[in-house]
């Protein structure tokens, strides 16, 4: 929920770094390694280290297809908000295709239409279209944080 709200403090990472410690000792399932991983890497984008982030979602998204179709939707949109802050507007582009694709196939009409929404041309200039994939929420696994 904290990550939701864009809270990337200290105690926000205390958190994200509990869970990673009790699954490293009581282990955990492919899936929540991977949705700790996404957690951590939404801390750092919101922490301000976008390319540590595209490290950790770059990784995510090999596997994306072990997670549920929702949370691969949010791992794409989350790389898509770093690849922007980054100035990698193509690979941005192709990462809400991504989005947008996973969140259909989840039934998640709504959070489709927001990532389809992002790359639709419009009155929009150019730079205030990114600033809307910089401000593109990025859902929280509520399971760790």
């Amino acid at each position: 929920m904290r990550l939701a709200a864009e809270v990337a403090d200290a105690a926000t990472l205390r958190c994200i770094e509990r869970a990673e410690l009790a699954t490293d000792v009581v282990g955990g399932s492919e899936e929540e390694i991977l949705l700790l991983r996404l957690n951590r890497a939404h801390w750092n984008y919101l922490a301000g280290d976008a390319g540590a982030a595209l490290e950790l979602l770059n990784e995510i998204s090999r596997s994306a297809d072990q997670l549920p179709a929702q949370m691969a939707g949010e791992v794409f949109l989350l790389m898509a908000r770093a690849q922007a802050g980054t100035g990698n507007k193509q690979a941005a582009k192709e990462s809400l295709v991504e989005a947008a694709d996973r969140f259909e196939k989840a039934g998640a009409h709504q959070r489709a239409l927001q990532a389809r929404e992002m790359l639709e041309p419009g009155p929009d200039s150019e730079a205030r279209f990114w600033a809307r994939v910089a401000r593109a929420g990025v859902g929280c696994v509520r399971r760790f944080c």
